[in-house]
């Protein structure tokens, strides 16, 4: 078949595909079919679930329990991203749109957004926590039901959470026994989760990988809201601490940090979803956000800190074959991912995998030539000769071919072509 041919094909197979969803699609047709199949399922705390595809753009409800409204959305079961605010936000705070957003143009994925009553006041803090455990339930009872309603697999879900809400991605991956591909947790809340038991916090066998982000992270024991909101322990299975992880200097004087981070969140605290929602538009060719493991921060500033094997970046490409503690330092203004010179980047960009090629058709031919200019050497076959008639190579090609350092050695057997 040609490629021409295959297009045509998976092109007519998709609007196909389309013309059926839209069919089962129509309201009065899944109210029939799905009606007696309609249950009712009690959230705890989360208030909505929020739905977005490349298919529709704006956000679609999902409504746990309700085969109806999930045919209305069109979900379909491939990779799929939760996003989890924290304390004081919403499900649609402009990090989360960004996010979204970014996600949505890297691949064509599904991404929910969890709105769950958080709060308003900051005094509210120990009232919210008591409820992040409900949340991570909440989470689960609609994975249940995209597995068993739509065939979504644990291995396709992606949860990432900022702050409170990365604890109860936590909670949500320990619902399903740990069997969710990844959890991202984005600056984990400290307060009060300080030397917890793994059960009541984010953990690493919440998920099949779980990474952290640490960037406001440090002891919140005497000034619990004047110090550091994010946790200064490591809870993944890599754990990234950019800038040491306390202090951001996009945050400092100069930098752009207030800017970038949205929706009444502190600064340094914030900076945890912007540098990842960043690291979104790399590819692992590059070595933007690539960080090196390390002790401390104070040994990785002496560059000492060898470069990690296999290549480790923070954020959206993060290697799950890579565990342990890892450093690196970003910009004060955005961009923020500053290449790492001296390490070698995780995978191969297109222009690289073509001259790779190149280089291994050439060496390819090279041998061939070697091997060739032995046999006229030792055997007295011209076939040197003959094999340059049929390349229609004139004498000035051939001459300059010889004259290079890799043909040298041909010299002293070529006595035909002289």
């Amino acid at each position: 078949m040609s490629m021409s041919t295959g297009t045509s094909h998976q092109q007519h197979n998709k609007h196909t595909y389309d013309r059926l969803i839209g069919t089962f699609s129509h309201e009065g047709l899944v109210n029939f079919l799905v009606s007696s199949e309609e249950t009712s399922i009690t959230l705890n705390n989360v208030q909505n679930f929020f739905l977005w595809t490349r298919r529709h753009k704006a956000a679609q409800e999902l409504e746990v329990g309700s085969h109806a409204s999930l045919a209305a959305t069109r979900f379909y079961p491939h990779r799929t991203y939760i996003i989890i605010h924290g304390f004081l936000g919403s499900g649609t705070d402009g990090w989360i749109i960004s996010m979204k957003d970014a996600l949505l143009s890297r691949e064509d994925c599904n991404v929910i957004s969890v709105n769950w009553a958080a709060g308003s006041l900051t005094a509210e803090y120990y009232m919210i926590r008591v409820r992040v455990p409900s949340v991570g339930e909440d989470v689960s009872k609609l994975l249940v039901f995209l597995q068993h309603a739509a065939g979504l697999t644990p291995d396709l879900v992606h949860i990432i959470g900022h702050s409170l809400g990365a604890h109860a991605a936590g909670f949500a991956g320990k619902k399903m026994n740990g069997t969710l591909s990844r959890i991202t947790g984005l600056d984990p809340a400290g307060h009060m989760y300080h030397q917890v038991d793994s059960a009541d916090r984010l953990y690493k066998t919440d998920a099949a990988f779980v990474d952290v982000i640490h960037t406001h992270g440090c002891t919140t024991l005497l000034s619990q809201w004047t110090d550091c909101y994010g946790i200064d322990e490591n809870l993944g299975d890599a754990d990234f601490w950019p800038n040491g992880g306390e202090r951001q200097p996009a945050c400092a004087e100069g930098g752009d940090g207030p800017s970038a981070v949205k929706d009444g969140s502190s600064c340094d605290h914030g900076m945890a979803y912007v540098l990842y929602t960043e690291s979104i538009i790399y590819s692992a060719s590059t070595t933007h956000f690539l960080a090196r493991p390390c002790n401390s921060w104070k040994m990785y500033n002496t560059r000492i800190c060898p470069c990690s094997y296999p290549s480790q970046y923070m954020g959206f490409n993060v290697n799950p074959n890579a565990h342990g503690v890892f450093y690196l330092n970003t910009s004060i203004t955005a961009p923020y991912a500053l290449p790492d010179p001296g390490c070698s980047a995780g995978a191969f960009s297109t222009l690289q995998i073509i001259g790779l090629v190149h280089v291994a058709v050439l060496m390819t031919l090279m041998i061939i030539l070697v091997m060739l200019a032995l046999v006229q050497q030792y055997v007295g076959i011209p076939v040197v000769t003959r094999l340059r008639v049929v390349l229609g190579m004139d004498e000035g090609d051939w001459q300059g071919f010889k004259g290079s350092p890799s043909s040298q050695l041909l010299a002293a057997g070529d006595k035909v072509i002289t």
